[in-house]
C-alpha cells in the first residue's frame, strides 16, 4: 500500500498549499484502506479550510469537510457512540482496492488563515498515513448497497478486533 502527495512547500506569504492526498494499492490482492488525516496543531485547523474538488476556491471548514466528504470516502469520529472506540479518527475509503487501483482524492490542497508577518506564523504539520487490510472472500463478496457501506466496516472491525 503507498500513499501519495503531491505537497508544494509553502512560503510565508502564501496561504494556498496543494496537497493532493490518495492512495494506490501495491499489493497483490484486493485491500480495503484508511487514512489518518489532522493538523499538528488544532488551532491552525480550526483557521484553515479544506480544499477537496479542483474547482473549489474558497473551501470548507475542518468541520464542514468532515459533514460531507469527498464520494467513496467516510470519516468515523472518535466520539462515535457506536464504532467510535474501535474505528474513530479516520477516514476510510469505502470501496475495495483492486491491485494498481488508487483512491480518488481525500483532499486537494489547504488554505490557511495565518498572518503575513513572519514573527506571527505558526508552524505547522499536516500529518497523513494510510493502513490497509486486504478483503477476504467474506468481505468481497458482499455487495455494497447505496445505504450500507458494511463491508469496509465489517473488514476493520474483525481486523482490528482480532489484533487487540
Amino acid at each position: 500500500m503507498g500513499i501519495s502527495e503531491v505537497f508544494e512547500e509553502p512560503t510565508y506569504v502564501q496561504t494556498q498549499t496543494k496537497k493532493v492526498v490518495t492512495v494506490k494499492n501495491e499489493g497483490t490482492a484486493d485491500q480495503f484502506v484508511r487514512v489518518y488525516l489532522d493538523f499538528s496543531d488544532s488551532r491552525i485547523r480550526d483557521k484553515s479550510r479544506i480544499l477537496y474538488s479542483e474547482n473549489q476556491q474558497e473551501g470548507v471548514t475542518w468541520d464542514a469537510f468532515l459533514a460531507d466528504l469527498p464520494e467513496g470516502w467516510a470519516y468515523v469520529a472518535e466520539t462515535d457512540p457506536t464504532d467510535g472506540a474501535l474505528l474513530g479518527g479516520y477516514f476510510y475509503y469505502t470501496k475495495a482496492l483492486k491491485p494498481g487501483e488508487t483512491t480518488p482524492p481525500l483532499i486537494q490542497g489547504v488554505k490557511t488563515a495565518q498572518e503575513t508577518n513572519t514573527d506571527n506564523i505558526t508552524d505547522f504539520d499536516i500529518v497523513v498515513y494510510s493502513e490497509s487490510v486486504q478483503t477476504t472472500e467474506i468481505y468481497a463478496d458482499i455487495p455494497a448497497t447505496p445505504d450500507s457501506s458494511w463491508d469496509w466496516r465489517a473488514a476493520w472491525t474483525s481486523f482490528l478486533s482480532l489484533s487487540q
